[in-house]
């Protein structure tokens, strides 16, 4: 069986339970199931690409949104994009590694308000990003240390030695972290 057919099947599905949804008129649940798809389409279809700031961003608005679909009102989130950062080029799967791993590992489990910061820019230094959260922070070493080539696409580990094989800098991610959240910084040379 092909990655191809498992894709157009699995997708499919998706549709099928869309329209599902459309007939019960679960708008709710058709959000969620598109946003779903599109979120799937986006990590799996454009491994090891380039694209605009912009792509990325819309598939971590199209992440968060399904995050707040599950936890509604507690939930905080701020971007500040400049403008001019959303149509440089960045590798596929930079921010939403590192935005996924806040939600999932740092916020998931924090029973009062979760809050997520999202900032870009451009600096003297390059392409600035920051994503920062209230979540219950982890040991950045552990995961920065252990190089492991055999890491799945979209790990910390992985993310932050494509970005340094990529821009030939070993220091383009820098993790700080306490039990009180984690900031991440990434600086991408121009």
């Amino acid at each position: 069986m092909t990655k191809n057919y498992f894709y157009d099947s699995f997708f499919s599905h998706l549709n099928t339970l869309f329209r599902i949804a459309a007939m019960e008129n679960a708008t709710k649940t058709q959000q969620y199931i598109l946003k779903i798809s599109e979120l799937i389409r986006y990590k799996t279809t454009r491994e090891e690409q380039l694209l605009p700031v912009k792509d990325e961003m819309r598939a971590v608005e199209n992440f968060i949104d399904i995050f707040k679909m599950r936890f509604e009102d507690c939930f905080n989130i701020t971007f500040d994009i400049a403008p001019e950062a959303l149509n440089y080029y960045i590798p596929h799967y930079t921010l939403m590694t590192f935005v996924e791993n806040a939600l999932y590992h740092g916020l998931e489990m924090r029973e009062d308000t979760k809050t997520l910061i999202i900032n870009a820019g451009k600096t003297e230094m390059g392409l600035s990003f920051e994503i920062i959260d209230n979540g219950r922070g982890f040991d950045p070493d552990r995961y920065l240390k252990a190089s492991d080539s055999t890491a799945p696409y979209g790990s910390i580990s992985s993310t932050v030695e494509r970005l340094s094989s990529y821009y030939h800098h070993p220091q383009i991610v820098t993790i700080v972290s306490s039990n009180k959240g984690t900031s991440v910084f990434i600086t991408i040379p121009l």
